[in-house]
């Protein structure tokens, strides 16, 4: 048997949306090699001009001043602007979620099991964008909540990518907030801990799966 197990959330769904011009991109990892932060950067240096983004990063890790500078002189660009916030606690990056628009969420991990970063940022509504690896594919899922990326995509392929949300969010900003909301059912039917814990007790109290 495999069960799901999830993450709780007893906020409600980010609330906070800014139909404005700018496309809030967070991510949230420890900072070393596995992780290929370095991929979404080389992305975001390949984001149109035209195009304003703010990249939120939360984590910490033994490659944090690599990064750091391979950003600052990757992101040069005026319209694209970023931010490393360090090793946060969890309940303060929840309230982050909680409190702010969220765009999207990008993961570019190398390996992955079923991300809890990302379980975490669908329970606010917040579309996900991950490479095909490990089982990301199990939770990121295409026009339901965010896009999948091949494991082989290019900086180019995901920036294209990136590109698309911007311009839904500008030029068709009911679907923009339709993806979000199917991001938020998609965690809660699936990877909602409240729910997946009982089935899962269940199955070890019986000996049957229920759901």
């Amino acid at each position: 048997k495999v069960m799901y197990l999830g993450v709780n959330n007893l906020m409600q769904p980010t609330q906070v949306f800014t139909q404005n011009n700018t496309l809030n991109v967070v991510s949230c990892s420890m900072i070393h090699k596995l992780k290929r932060l370095d991929l979404i950067i080389d992305s975001l240096a390949e984001v149109s001009e035209a195009i304003k983004l703010n990249w939120i990063h939360f984590g910490d890790g033994n490659d944090y001043k690599m990064i750091l500078d391979y950003a600052k002189e990757k992101l040069t660009k005026s319209n694209i602007t970023f931010s490393f916030k360090g090793q946060l606690s969890n309940s303060d990056i929840l309230k982050y979620y909680e409190n702010n628009h969220v765009d999207i969420f990008i993961n570019t991990s190398d390996y992955e099991g079923i991300p809890v970063s990302i379980m975490e940022a669908m329970s606010f509504g917040i579309p996900c964008l991950a490479r095909n690896v490990g089982g990301n594919s199990e939770i990121v899922v295409n026009q339901i909540s965010g896009k999948l990326l091949p494991k082989e995509a290019s900086p180019i392929f995901i920036a294209d990518t990136i590109q698309d949300f911007y311009y839904q969010k500008i030029n068709d900003f009911q679907n923009h907030l339709a993806l979000r909301l199917s991001t938020y059912n998609h965690w809660k039917e699936n990877f909602n801990a409240t729910e997946n814990y009982g089935v899962f007790l269940i199955y070890l109290l019986n000996g049957t799966f229920k759901c």
